[in-house]
C-alpha cells in the first residue's frame, strides 16, 4: 500500500492521476480539470520528501469482509504552480511543507469481493472486478490482473505546516539570513575601525572576529525567525485543531451508538470527496448526493486543499434519519481575472443518513443500479439513469448533502 501511494505522488508530479485512484477520485480530479480548461489555466505540481519521513506512515485503518482502508501521511514540499494556457511562466505559485494524507484501499478477498461494482479503467464503463479479471470488460473487451485493479487511493488532502525542510533546504533558508547579517557587521566593523584608526592585526583580527560573530547572530535571527513563524503557524491552526480534536471524539461515539462499525476516517474521506467535487462541479445540482440549491461561491475556485480539519457543529436523529453540521477548513484558489487568490475558508455542510442502511464501504457511486430498471450507470455523472429518467435515492446507499454554504 506504500507503494502506491508513493506511484499516486510520482502520477501528480506527472500531472493529474489516473492509475493509482479509485473511479470515485477520479472524477473529482476530471471535474477539477474542467474547471481549469473553462478558466484557461493550467496547474502543474512538484513534490518533493520532505525532512522528518520519507517513509509513508500509516495513522489509521479499517475494514470490512470486501476491503481494508489505511491511511497515510508522508512530510512533504509542496509547489504549486498556476500558467495561463500557451503561457511558460506561471501567474502564481505555492510552496510549503505539508503533511500529506492518502486514503489507500485494498481489496481482502477476490472471492467474496467478485460481484461487486467496478469502474472499467480503460473505457470507464459500468462492470464488476470478476468479469474484469477473469473475461474482460463488456464494452472495450480490456482483461485486468487484480494487481492493477487494487489498492487504490480513494482520497487525499494536505494539512500545512512550518517544518524547516530537508536539511538542504534548511541550510539554503538559514544562508539567507546568515550572510546578510554577516556582510553587514563586517561592513559595520570596516567603518568602525577606519574611523578610530585601527590598522594591521587588529584590523585583520576584529573583522574575522566580528564576522563571525554576525554570522553567529544571523543564525539566532533565522532561529527566531522559524519559531515565531511557527507560533503564528500554530496560532492560526488552534481553532482547527479544537474543532477536529472535539468533533472525532464525539461523533464517533455516536455515530458507534448505531452503527459499531463507524469510522470517522471514512466518514472525513467521504466529506472531502463529496466537498471537491461540489466545488468542482459545474452543475452541482445534478449531483446525486447533493439535495441543496445550485451553488455559485465556487464558480471561480481551481484547487480546493482540505486542511484536514473538520468540526462537527450539531447532530440530530429523526426516525431512522441522522442529520450533521459540519464545517471543513479549506485552502480555496481563485481565478478572479487572470490572478490567482487564495483563501482560508471554513465551508459548512449538513449531510444526512438513513441509519437503518449498513455502512457499505465497498460502495461505488460511479457504478450504481437504477432502482427502476436496474441498468447500471455513472451516478457522479448522472443525477438520473439515462435510460429510463428515474432518479436516485443516494439514501438508500450512503450519506447525502443538503446544503453547502461558505
Amino acid at each position: 500500500m506504500k507503494e502506491c501511494v508513493k506511484s499516486f505522488i510520482e502520477e501528480l508530479n506527472a500531472g493529474f492521476p489516473h492509475k493509482t485512484i479509485d473511479s470515485n477520485l477520479a472524477r473529482v480530479y476530471e471535474y477539477q480539470q474542467a474547471r481549469l480548461d473553462e478558466e484557461g489555466l493550467e496547474m502543474r505540481t512538484k513534490i518533493n520528501p520532505g525532512s522528518y519521513n520519507s517513509e509513508e506512515q500509516k495513522v489509521a485503518s479499517w475494514k470490512d469482509t470486501h476491503y481494508q482502508t489505511s491511511v497515510f501521511y508522508k512530510h512533504t514540499n509542496y509547489i504549486r504552480s498556476f500558467y495561463k494556457k500557451g503561457e511558460k511562466n506561471p501567474i502564481y505559485t505555492r510552496k510549503g511543507h505539508y503533511l500529506m494524507y492518502s486514503d489507500v484501499t485494498e481489496c481482502l478477498d477476490y472471492s467474496v469481493a467478485g460481484t461487486d461494482s467496478y469502474i472499467c479503467p480503460n473505457c470507464g464503463s459500468a462492470s464488476t472486478l470478476q468479469r474484469l479479471s477473469s473475461e474482460g470488460c463488456a464494452f472495450c473487451g480490456t482483461r485486468f490482473s487484480l494487481s492493477e485493479l487494487y489498492p487504490k487511493v480513494s482520497c487525499n488532502y494536505l494539512v500545512y505546516g512550518v517544518f524547516p525542510g530537508t536539511p538542504k533546504e534548511m541550510a539554503k533558508d538559514v544562508l539567507k539570513v546568515v550572510i546578510p547579517v554577516a556582510l553587514l557587521t563586517m561592513i559595520l566593523i570596516i567603518i568602525y575601525d577606519i574611523t578610530n584608526g585601527v590598522s594591521g592585526f587588529n584590523f585583520v583580527l576584529g573583522l574575522i572576529l566580528g564576522t563571525l560573530g554576525g554570522a553567529f547572530y544571523g543564525y539566532i535571527l533565522w532561529f527566531i525567525i522559524m519559531m515565531v513563524k511557527m507560533l503564528m503557524e500554530a496560532g492560526r491552526a488552534m481553532p482547527k485543531i479544537f474543532a477536529a480534536k472535539d468533533s472525532t471524539k464525539e461523533f464517533t461515539q455516536r455515530m458507534r451508538h448505531f452503527s459499531e462499525d463507524f469510522s470517522y476516517e471514512y466518514f472525513t474521506g467521504k466529506v472531502v470527496s463529496m466537498l471537491k467535487a461540489i466545488i468542482y462541479s459545474s452543475r452541482d445540482d445534478n449531483l446525486p448526493f447533493y439535495t441543496g440549491t445550485e451553488t455559485t461561491e465556487f464558480d471561480h475556485v481551481v484547487e480546493s486543499t482540505f486542511s484536514g480539519a473538520l468540526g462537527l457543529e450539531s447532530f440530530k436523529v429523526e426516525g431512522n434519519i441522522i442529520t450533521v453540521q459540519t464545517v471543513a477548513f479549506v485552502e480555496n484558489f481563485y481565478n478572479v481575472h487572470g490572478t490567482i487568490i487564495k483563501r482560508d475558508e471554513k465551508v459548512r455542510m449538513t449531510l444526512k443518513r438513513d441509519i437503518s442502511k449498513k455502512i457499505n464501504y465497498h460502495f461505488n457511486i460511479r457504478a450504481v443500479n437504477c432502482p427502476s430498471c436496474a441498468s447500471s450507470f455513472d451516478a457522479l455523472k448522472n443525477k438520473h439513469c439515462p435510460y429510463c429518467g428515474s432518479a436516485l435515492n443516494m439514501l438508500e446507499h450512503d450519506w447525502v448533502v443538503s446544503s453547502c454554504r461558505k
